[in-house]
């Protein structure tokens, strides 16, 4: 009889808690921005650019008080394309889902734990980039819809687990420039 009522308490203060937490909200980014690839270009000898291009879908989780503790981003149709014009030539690849931790909360400053799931990048003729990676960051600033931006080395990862190492700038080379 006292087991029952220690799991009749317990299920009464779950169920208390999650009922004051905030439901998670989710946000529909459409992104499509094209830069120079510098470091790129000087390796290559010749112009190279990377596009992304896509849908980002955003979902926040929120504590009790409404603050984000967790961020879950997947890429439904998002696109990499590194592209050179003078060569007229082109590579694609899609992007795994990202998590995100904020183990205080979201706010500037705060520390953040960010996963990086499945293909990291694809240079045609090699071995995708491709596993699980994780990054501490800081979160920097927020979108207005209330995202956090997050600063993290993406070439200094904290631990990763899969093959990397694929994508150095002479494969992307030799992909443009066949």
């Amino acid at each position: 009889m006292q087991t029952r009522g220690l799991a009749v308490v317990a299920s009464i203060l779950f169920a208390s808690t999650v009922a004051f937490a905030s439901p998670p909200s989710k946000v529909v980014v459409d992104i499509d921005f094209t830069r120079l690839a510098v470091g790129t270009s000087m390796a290559c000898g010749f112009p190279v650019f990377v596009r992304a291009v896509g849908t980002v879908q955003v979902t926040l989780f929120h504590d009790a008080g409404g603050h984000v503790i967790k961020e879950l981003d997947t890429f439904p149709g998002f696109r990499t394309i590194f592209f050179a014009p003078t060569k007229e030539t082109s590579y694609e690849f899609p992007s795994g889902p990202n998590t995100y931790h904020y183990p205080d909360g979201a706010y500037l400053g705060a520390s953040v734990t960010v996963i990086v799931n499945g293909s990291l990048a694809k240079v045609p003729g090699v071995a995708a980039d491709a596993g699980r990676m994780t990054f501490t960051g800081v979160v920097i600033d927020f979108t207005p819809e209330g995202i956090p931006v997050v600063d993290f080395d993406l070439t200094s990862p904290d631990t990763a687990t899969g093959h990397f190492g694929s994508d150095t700038r002479a494969n992307r080379c030799a992909a443009l420039d066949p």
